[in-house]
Parts: structure tokens; C-alpha cells; sequence
């Protein structure tokens, strides 16, 4: 049953994604983007968000329709010198939760939000997409053993995901709360 809700938001939200991506931004503001990075007009970092704001929704969908809906198998050798072939499954909430939308909300930041890039947000832009990176190595890896050296970055990339979620949780404290009394403000006395 839950399996069933999560396959519904996951396809509810990327076919949303993917009718804003290609019937919204691309015909209308997508058509300008290349002719204004070749005249100089429009920053190469901004076209790279625009491209991933793209590309993110419509490579997820088609890897969860072909390749991640499968388990395929991949060959590994053991300690013996034996070849083993283990079944390797993707699961659908973390592709969801953990690649594909704090990648959309950190470009869609990006495009929107953030217009000038200083070297604060740079270095936040940075550890975020080195958060999801340590996240999608989390996920993509093929074996279950661990090198020192890969148990030693992977638990950097983990402090660096709870960093980030601390950092934006303080910033949305700050709408928040403020949001929250004027609601019970209204509630109480309304």
C-alpha cells in the first residue's frame, strides 16, 4: 500500500515536471537561453541550471521506466575468488527524495532566488551538490564493502547532508514562526 502512494506522488510530480519543463520553460524562455550564452549575454552557470532543470525530471523518469525498474545483476568476486552475481534494486523514495528533488529545488534556487553568486552562496551551492553527490554514490554503489578511505568520505557526505538540512531548517525558521503567529493570530481573533 505504501509502495502505491509513493509510485503515485513520484509519477504525479514528474509528469508535473515534466509538462512545466517542455509546454512551460522550454518554448518560452528556453528558446533564448542558447542564442544569449553564445552572444554573452546570460552567465554559463545559469545556463547549466536551466539544463538541469530540464534535464533532471526527464532523465529520472527514463531510467525508472527502463533501467531502475529492473534488477539486473552485476558480477562481483568474493574473497574465495568465487564470481557472485547479486541482485541490485533501486529503491523509488530515495531516487525521489534524495537525488532528484533537492536538485530541482537547489537549481530552481539558483534560476530564481539567488541572482548574484558571492562566495557564501558558492560555497552553499558547492556543499549541497556535494551532499547529493555523497547521497547518489549511497545509492549507485554495487557492493556492500567499504574501503577505509570511502567509510571516511562517506561520513563526511553524511554531515555535510545534515549541515544542509540544518542550514535550510534555520532559514525557514525565519518565515516560519512569524507565519505561524500571524496564522494563530488570525485563528484566535479571526
Amino acid at each position: 500500500m505504501k509502495n502505491g502512494y509513493l509510485r503515485f506522488s513520484f509519477w504525479s510530480v514528474n509528469i508535473c515536471f515534466l509538462l512545466v519543463a517542455y509546454l512551460g520553460i522550454l518554448p518560452f524562455i528556453g528558446k533564448d537561453f542558447f542564442p544569449d550564452l553564445v552572444a554573452g549575454n546570460l552567465p554559463l552557470d545559469l545556463f547549466l541550471t536551466f539544463v538541469l532543470i530540464i534535464s533532471t525530471p526527464t532523465a529520472v523518469s527514463l531510467s525508472r521506466i527502463s533501467f531502475f525498474s529492473k534488477s539486473y545483476k552485476i558480477m562481483e568476486v568474493n574473497d574465495f575468488g568465487e564470481v557472485i552475481f547479486p541482485q541490485v534494486n533501486f529503491p523509488l523514495g530515495k531516487l525521489f527524495f534524495g537525488i532528484e528533488v533537492p536538485l530541482l529545488i537547489l537549481c530552481l534556487a539558483r534560476l530564481f532566488w539567488l541572482r548574484e553568486l558571492t562566495p557564501v552562496t558558492i560555497f552553499i551551492i558547492f556543499t549541497a551538490c556535494l551532499a547529493i553527490l555523497s547521497f547518489t554514490y549511497e545509492i549507485f554503489r554495487f557492493h556492500n564493502f567499504y574501503p577505509k578511505t570511502m567509510l571516511s568520505v562517506q561520513m563526511v557526505g553524511h554531515s555535510l547532508i545534515l549541515l544542509i538540512g540544518g542550514y535550510i531548517g534555520a532559514i525557514a525558521l525565519f518565515y516560519l514562526i512569524p507565519l505561524g503567529a500571524i496564522s494563530g493570530f488570525v485563528f484566535v481573533y479571526g
